[in-house]
């Protein structure tokens, strides 16, 4: 009897996938691994712990646990089952990388109506050589505009956002100068 169980647990995740799209702003299929997966249909719930890896197109988030929040199917409270994801909490080691860009830190929430992920904790986020700290970064997704925060209780931060950037290698863009040639001898 487990095993039916365990298969539709997993069938409803694969169903519910497509409204994970959070991950990347690309869409796309998303795959996922946990050592432990736990899903509640009467709170529309899904919680993966241990682990965690999720990668969907050029983005990709590890941390310890994510607790995704569903709404509820055709808005009927009272149903049970999923509707579109509307919310994930994200705890323990996050490491989240779209493109070039990584962002560590230790809490993260992450909420459709405003296409926002708000990373907290000791927040560390580089391009490159370029590298950024502070305690709170708010990431418009739809946007693309991040904000960094620094609380003066951290001594990480010391009450002040941080960090060091390379500026890009500077070019010349003048003319190119002619070779110098010395003529054939005759």
């Amino acid at each position: 009897m487990k095993r039916p169980v365990k298969a539709l647990s997993i069938l409803l995740c694969l169903m519910a996938a497509p409204a994970l799209a959070q991950v990347s702003n690309k869409g796309g299929p998303m795959g996922f691994g946990a050592d432990h997966q736990q899903d509640n249909a009467k709170d529309h719930t899904h919680l993966l712990e241990g682990h965690v890896e999720m990668q969907q197109d050029n983005a990709r988030l590890r941390c310890d646990q994510i607790k995704f929040f569903s709404a509820a199917p055709n808005g009927n409270e009272q149903s049970s089952g999923w509707g579109a994801i509307i919310r994930f909490e994200a705890d323990g080691n996050i490491y989240y990388v779209v493109d070039d860009e990584t962002v560590k830190a230790d809490h993260a929430v992450y909420t459709k109506d405003n296409d926002t992920i708000i990373f907290t904790g000791e927040v560390i986020i580089s391009q490159g050589q370029n590298v950024e700290v502070g305690n709170k970064l708010i990431y418009n997704k739809a946007t693309g505009l991040m904000t960094m925060d620094a609380n003066p209780i951290n001594n990480a931060a010391q009450g002040r956002v941080k960090g060091v950037v390379y500026p890009d290698k500077k070019t010349d863009n003048s003319p190119a100068k002619p070779v110098a040639t010395t003529p054939p001898k005759p």
